[in-house]
């Protein structure tokens, strides 16, 4: 065996830059093979076995040794970080935020913690979440039913991004975030769509009160938040397995003598939403929000139309998506500029997409008109009585009015009275998407 290995080691000295390029392709082609059809189980067990090596080999090295590979690892990434390209630092980032995740989250077996909002994985029943980037807001909103801070997916995304915002500056000083990818991460989750940054999730608990546990697959638990405010205002479990989040209730429901109890605290608004730092522990009465009611399930939804290819459960009829192929929506091309605006790759998409809304009023064409409902206090909700409709202006403003709406594409100064309708539009990307308007519609 050991001349075999002499053997092997001298012919493989004498090849050739080709062969020996052939031969590592061989390997790795093998590898992912390998790699490819292994289960579950299997992947646990080789990542467990390449921890434990560098675990081991790390436990023996030297000082000098440590700070050696240290130095070298720091060479490499900066002269790696030098020559990439925009992509590959995306691709890089989603790594770091994947990599820090597997990291800084301590997997242990939920039957071993003796705390009330980390269960036994067995008592829990999953409860299938869409995967279309919104997974982790529709997976924390069900758990929020029946909470004070019930809401819907759309508004605690803008509300948890807009508190992470006002904290910034601190996750930053305290080495939670780092300054190149505040951006990122800030772009990322205003984005609706798209998958939320692993530095944001924590921070749930620590802005909304709330205990947050996230399970992994095979029952351990990947991540426990505790929320800084005890009791919790709510307990939210989720499942997080394949980069997806699904939401995670009882496998048997509450019975009606134990209701659910929390304190009394107000609903997500701004008024009330309070700072996102640590508080202490207050004494607060406590009201009966409701028992939890009875579990209903549709099924799976695993019938697919053969029409529109919506995806239906065993109730829903064809009818319900396309009236079997009689409705049509045609597909239109996005221009490419747009859509790098929307997709965080153009340099400016950072700005579209903070003032999005101030670049949209400065470019249309109508006003919405519609009689409201006014309420007092802060109103998070848009709420019209009657009917919508949308006002035009006249073709030409009054001599002593400002243009507005499509005025302005009839005055000779159309830039400059556009820009003025807003201070907060930069000039640069204004004239873009204003010629791009030109483009498309001359």
């Amino acid at each position: 065996a050991l001349k075999k290995s002499r053997d092997a080691k001298k012919k493989r000295q004498q090849q050739s830059a080709v062969q020996r390029e052939e031969r590592l392709a061989g390997l790795r082609q093998q590898k992912n093979e390998r790699t490819a059809m292994e289960t579950d189980a299997q992947r646990e067990e080789r990542l467990a076995g390449h921890r434990q090596q560098e675990a081991e080999r790390r436990a023996t090295e030297t000082d000098a040794q440590r700070e050696e590979r240290k130095s070298g690892d720091r060479t490499r990434a900066e002269k790696r970080r030098a020559s990439e390209t925009e992509e590959q630092r995306r691709a890089r980032v989603e790594a770091e935020q994947i990599r820090r995740r597997g990291v800084s989250a301590g997997r242990f077996d939920s039957s071993e913690l003796a705390t009330p909002s980390v269960v036994p994985f067995d008592a829990l029943r999953i409860i299938r979440i869409p995967g279309d980037g919104n997974c982790f807001f529709y997976a924390v909103c069900d758990q929020l039913q029946g909470t004070p801070l019930e809401t819907d997916a759309a508004s605690l995304r803008h509300e948890l991004t807009s508190r992470v915002v006002q904290i910034m500056p601190e996750l930053i000083e305290q080495g939670f975030v780092l300054p190149e990818n505040a951006d990122f991460i800030v772009d990322s989750s205003f984005s609706e769509g798209t998958y939320v940054p692993d530095e944001v999730v924590p921070l749930l608990s620590r802005c909304f009160n709330v205990d947050l546990v996230i399970y992994q697959e095979n029952g351990t638990v990947l991540q426990y938040c505790m929320s800084p405010l005890q009791p919790p205002i709510a307990i939210v479990r989720i499942l997080l397995r394949h980069e997806h989040y699904e939401s995670l209730r009882f496998a048997n429901p509450i019975p009606v003598s134990e209701p659910i109890v929390d304190a009394e605290e107000p609903r997500l608004t701004q008024q009330s939403a309070g700072h996102c730092g640590a508080r202490p522990a207050q004494e607060r009465p406590e009201r009966i929000i409701r028992p939890e009611a009875p579990a209903h399930n549709c099924g799976p939804m695993d019938r697919a139309c053969d029409q529109c290819g919506a995806l239906l459960w065993c109730s829903e009829t064809r009818n319900f998506c396309c009236a079997k192929g009689k409705v049509k929506l045609p597909s239109r091309t996005v221009p490419q500029v747009l859509a790098d605006l929307y997709l965080g790759r153009h340099r400016m998409s950072a700005e579209f997409l903070t003032n999005i809304r101030s670049y949209n009023s400065a470019l249309h064409l109508t006003s919405l008109g519609a009689k409201l409902r006014l309420v007092p206090g802060w109103c998070p909700s848009f709420i019209i009585s009657g009917q919508l409709h949308h006002n035009t202006a006249p073709l030409f403003a009054e001599d002593s009015a400002e243009p507005h709406g499509w005025q302005v594409y009839f005055n000779d100064r159309e830039l400059e009275s556009r820009q003025s309708l807003s201070q907060k539009v930069k000039p640069e990307l204004l004239e873009l998407l204003q010629t791009l308007l030109h483009e498309c519609n001359g």
